[in-house]
């Protein structure tokens, strides 16, 4: 079994990081809380037309949303693309498959409690679409830098 560098050092920054909690939520700057259009997180939308988005922790890093109302084989991996500038995208339901480059571990936790990916804070959001959350995994870009606070939802 081969493992690239990618796959050894998201582990190996898995490992390093304080534990995400079991249920949790995301809050940026002003205290807008993260929600979903069941494809993306999203900051600061209506949150009338958009679920808050109430995540699950797992082994290695990974991180799932099971809609309310959905089955509980219903739930959703959370992603990221690496090296690359990308929404943070949800699997679509049941399915599970990912586009190329997709990883599904690696997120954690900061000391001070900040949601990262790979050890790292490297969400952003676009000037043209300040709503969605993006990786900036290539580590620069005109995108600005988004901290997204871990709160721990407790009875979710």
């Amino acid at each position: 079994m081969k493992l690239s560098i990618a796959a050894v050092s998201s582990f190996v920054a898995a490992t390093l990081a304080a534990s995400l909690p079991e249920a949790f939520t995301l809050v940026a700057e002003g205290g807008k809380t993260a929600l979903t259009d069941g494809s993306h997180v999203l900051i600061g939308a209506d949150a009338n037309e958009n679920a808050i988005l109430v995540l699950k922790s797992g082994n290695g890093g990974q991180v799932t949303y099971t809609r309310e109302g959905s089955p509980p084989t219903g739930w959703q991996n959370l992603y990221v693309i690496e090296d690359a500038i990308k929404p943070v995208s949800l699997t679509v339901p049941h399915s599970g498959a990912t586009p190329d480059k997709a990883n599904l571990t690696g997120f954690g936790q900061s000391e001070d409690g900040y949601f990262t990916f790979g050890g790292k804070q490297l969400f952003g959001v676009s000037p043209q679409n300040p709503e969605q959350v993006s990786y900036i995994g290539l580590g620069h870009s005109n995108y600005e830098v988004t901290p997204l606070w871990v709160k721990e939802c407790k009875g979710c």
